[in-house]
């Protein structure tokens, strides 16, 4: 069916990318079992959760998607990259002829100095190692290694490594870590072991096949397994699991009979690659429901639900829930990228303003994502109306700023699920191309769901006005609680260490054993 011009069509895309990403490898282990296994390591899925976060981005690929969509593909399309056009045809199928698909001929005057270079440092480390034959990494007593990608992970762990009974450390695995992390654990004055202290040589054959094209993972491999055997932990901890460093710490952890564990830490309303074919020797979610969800998509995953440790349902004491109790509107903004859009980005400031400008003596709480900080234009007009107040990630907590909050508005932000479990109404202003939001809390009287500011606006009135309303959807919110936010008499951080420390003991008496 042929679609309207400037249609969004950003889910559907999405949607499309992921079967064509699990086309690509599938076709490649049929020509090949072996294609994406490197010393008895299964690159496959890390390989999957990397194409995803590639392309999910990628204009081109969009773009091409649409005009195939609206039955007018281009009669060329030159491409920067290989991987681009085979998904490219993946993508579109049959109605994009391969010779419409080209891949640009790269031609630089400066390649030649690239090449001297990288062969400049692969000759230092060679000569660094013969200088320094038996360099390893200072010993480090931690039992367990947590791997992040992003100084927010932790702050969302502190809580479960300030009650872990056994040492632990941060892993820095590449450069964006130690660019971005580790000043923020040496701050924190926080454990860690950077992986670029250990020299490591290849064992392994140069990749061919279908490996070829993601040296890095093989890089990465390699450094894991060496410095895995020095550092001897019990356990290995990730949190979220759909980047590709964790599925490869994953991987190599089974290859060493080391236990992985993955913290649920955010939901994605679309379960794509990086939320697929997990197999973590724990996934610990908020809740059974969640588990439900993720279920048909990771069939060899073991899920134990231990609740939210960031979403404290009881009132929560701070500066800002104490100064504005229940009385705020809180807006969860998200970067217009992946499901999002320029226009979804707008519409959610226009609401922001309408709401700020109708309610001038209600506080209108707006929290950047930690990933998307707001652009200083659109920050100064957010902050020209006097009841407008910046609530940054890194000043005030989820916590704190939903127990200032009367409702909590957001376009497919986990923060409408964690509303929930806070007793804060929410109000999803879905203004995407995803028919409903996943799963759909509107369907259980939970939430309301809008797709337009015009709809948007009435139910504002009614959290503010009408009582009733509010306490037919938190009779619904209550049972939908229960189902994903695990409750009993221990907190979640408890029941976290818990079963972090189950893992740890297990693994130290099979080495005693053994």
């Amino acid at each position: 069916m042929n679609r309207p011009a400037n249609q969004d069509l950003r889910f559907e895309y999405i949607q499309a990318l992921c079967q064509a990403i699990e086309t690509f490898t599938g076709n490649a282990e049929a020509q090949d079992p072996n294609a994406f296994k490197y010393r008895g390591v299964n690159l496959k899925f890390a390989v999957e959760r990397f194409l995803y976060l590639s392309f999910v981005d990628d204009e081109q690929l969009y773009d091409l998607f649409c005009q195939d969509q609206q039955g007018n593909p281009p009669e060329i399309v030159k491409f920067n990259q290989k991987l681009e056009k085979e998904l490219a045809l993946y993508l579109c199928g049959e109605s994009v002829a391969q010779n419409r698909l080209e891949v640009r001929q790269k031609i630089s005057l400066l390649a030649p100095l690239r090449h001297l270079k990288k062969w400049a440092k692969s000759w230092a480390r060679f000569l660094l190692r013969q200088l320094n034959p038996t360099t390893e990494l200072e010993p480090v007593q931690a039992t367990v290694l947590i791997w992040v990608d992003h100084p927010k992970f932790v702050r969302y762990m502190r809580p479960i490594t300030d009650a872990l009974p056994v040492s632990y450390a941060y892993l820095l695995l590449r450069k964006p870590e130690r660019r971005e992390i580790k000043p923020f654990l040496v701050e924190q004055e926080m454990p860690f072991v950077d992986l670029a202290e250990l020299n490591v040589s290849s064992k392994g054959k140069p990749p061919k096949g279908a490996l070829a094209s993601f040296r890095s993972f093989v890089t990465l491999c390699d450094r894991l397994i060496a410095s895995l055997k020095q550092l001897n932990p019990q356990c290995l901890v990730v949190v979220e699991g759909n980047h590709p460093p964790d599925e490869v710490i994953n991987q190599v952890g089974k290859q060493l009979s080391i236990p992985t564990v993955c913290l649920q830490q955010g939901w994605s309303p679309i379960v794509h690659n990086g939320f697929r074919n997990m197999s973590y020797t724990k996934m610990l979610v908020w809740g059974e429901g969640f588990a439900e969800l993720l279920q048909p998509y990771n069939p060899n995953q073991r899920f134990v639900a231990t609740g939210s440790h960031i979403v404290n349902t009881e009132r929560f004491a701070g500066e800002l829930s104490e100064a504005l109790p229940r009385r705020g509107i809180s807006f969860f903004l998200q970067s217009p990228r992946k499901l999002g859009s320029q226009s979804s980005w707008e519409e959610l400031l226009k609401l922001i303003n309408y709401t700020a400008i109708e309610f001038r003596e209600v506080p209108i709480l707006v929290r950047e994502h930690p990933s998307y900080p707001l652009p200083e234009q659109e920050r100064n007009d957010l902050l020209n109306a006097e009841n407008v107040q910046l609530v940054p990630p890194g000043s005030y907590s989820l916590a704190e700023i939903l127990n200032a909050s009367c409702l909590a508005v957001t376009i497919f932000s986990t923060t409408i699920l964690e509303s929930i479990a806070a007793g804060v109404f929410p109000l999803i202003f879905n203004v995407t191309s995803m028919p409903s939001y996943y799963p759909d809390v509107a369907a259980t009287g939970a939430a309301v769901e809008v797709k337009s500011i015009d709809e948007a606006m009435p139910v504002i009135r009614s959290v503010l006005t009408d009582v009733e309303y509010c306490q037919k959807v938190q009779t619904a919110a209550t049972q939908f609680k229960a189902k994903y936010f695990y409750q009993d008499s221990q907190k979640p951080v408890e029941h976290i260490v818990k079963e972090i420390t189950e893992l740890c003991d297990r693994q130290a008496k099979s080495k005693l054993a053994n």
